[in-house]
């Protein structure tokens, strides 16, 4: 609605969803491959890092990402809602807790759920789609009675993060410890992510060094990722309400669309607070 009464765009889904989503133990990955390609070449990506996953999806893509505690065994939902025009819209809740503690696997949440709204949302899905911890990490083996739906979702999420070209180049075989902690490092995914993904960029044909010391993210990581969660103009406001949601209630304000009472109730703070922090509130996404 705020995106609606600013003129904001709202995201774009010119991905039709695929219904083919493989009948072999290899099809399913290689089909998420492929959607991971598609899309990174359609948003100028080609084989570099994500910068931020969270940037990219909320600000770059206009899709509302909501940050929030939820139950430790949930990853994330992706909901669609009616806009004030009519439109569908459809945005993330992606968990803060849990395994999503960790940034680096925040970040493959993120790129999961991704794959399914870009491809998959109105097929198997229904307005609201909630995504577990053990159903992503059962997705990840590769099996002919495995849930293809989600195997190719993973796929397309760890190929989206670390293109398969720049995987191979960076872990030439025989596969040593020290270039899978490279992949780590470079793409900003989770030891358990990275050695899945290396060992099926090479077709599965080589074995995996047996010890493999996890990463803790680098700080540029943290930053890019957490903006906002560690540190906001109002200690009060929950994280749920700290994302460009919050930026939109200040600019909403500054337009004169939202009294400061109502801009303070939305961000669960007071009105004092709100007045003396909305400039600080807009700075951070550059209003």
């Amino acid at each position: 609605m705020l995106t609606g009464w600013l003129g904001n765009s709202s995201a774009v889904f010119d991905f039709p969803p695929l219904e083919n989503y493989g009948t072999s133990e290899n099809e399913n990955l290689e089909l998420g491959y492929q959607l991971a390609a598609q899309v990174r070449d359609r948003i100028g990506l080609g084989q570099s890092p994500v910068y931020s996953m969270r940037g990219l999806v909320d600000d770059g893509l206009n899709i509302p990402v909501v940050q929030a505690r939820l139950n430790d065994s949930i990853t994330g939902a992706t909901i669609e809602t009616q806009g004030s025009k009519g439109e569908k819209v459809r945005g993330f809740i992606l968990n803060i807790v849990g395994e999503n503690t960790d940034v680096l696997v925040r970040r493959t949440t993120l790129a999961y759920e991704l794959g399914h709204l870009l491809w998959s949302f109105g097929q198997e899905s229904n307005r609201v789609r909630v995504d577990t911890y053990d159903a992503i990490q059962a997705a990840s083996e590769v099996s002919k009675d495995g849930d293809f739906v989600e195997q190719r979702a993973n796929a397309f999420a760890i190929a989206f993060l670390a293109p398969l070209d720049s995987v191979r180049e960076r872990t030439p075989p025989p596969i040593e410890a020290a270039a899978i902690r490279e992949v780590m490092e470079t793409f900003g995914i989770s030891h358990t992510a990275a050695r899945y993904h290396v060992s099926n960029a090479h077709r599965r044909q080589y074995t995996m060094p047996g010890q493999i010391q996890s990463v803790n993210p680098s700080e540029d990581w943290l930053v890019r990722e957490d903006f906002t969660l560690d540190y906001f103009p109002i200690a009060s406001t929950p994280p749920q309400r700290r994302g460009r949601f919050a930026g939109l209630v200040a600019e909403g304000y500054r337009d004169g669309l939202l009294s400061s009472q109502t801009a303070a109730l939305y961000l669960g703070c007071g009105e004092g607070e709100f007045l003396d922090r909305a400039d600080d509130i807009r700075s951070l996404w550059g209003g």
